[in-house]
């Protein structure tokens, strides 16, 4: 079973974010436009929630089709997150995830807000 801690996601983080550094720099010397927008600063905040989300991905059970608004119990009516930030987010876990070998399939599906979108440990 895959672990991390959160040292250990930190420096993992981090290696993502510096590697978007180095693919916005490589496309400003392009004319390609970069595929999700700015890269911008992180705050602990939202750093905390993708360690919390990634631990409870590495916690269920393989071939389990999952949304992140499933694992975090969201309620929109509750407390609204910006799609943007779903997006930004959900491309942060998926990216922890594929760093600590930890393989998600998506679902066959295209649209619809970034925390309802499935997948599954393979």
């Amino acid at each position: 079973m895959n672990r991390i801690n959160k040292k250990e996601f930190a420096q993992i983080f981090n290696d993502i974010i510096n590697e978007e550094i180095e693919l916005k720099k490589e496309y400003e010397k392009s004319e390609h436009i970069l595929p999700y927008g700015e890269i911008e600063e992180v705050d602990e905040d939202t750093r905390d929630i993708i360690f919390n989300i990634v631990l409870k991905i590495i916690n269920c059970p393989k071939q389990k089709w999952v949304s992140i608004a499933e694992l975090i119990d969201y309620n929109p009516e509750l407390a609204i997150v910006d799609p943007l930030m779903q997006g930004k987010i959900s491309r942060y876990v998926h990216s922890v995830c594929k760093k600590i070998a930890l393989e998600l399939i998506k679902e066959d599906r295209i649209g619809g807000l970034a925390y309802f979108n499935k997948f599954k440990k393979a």
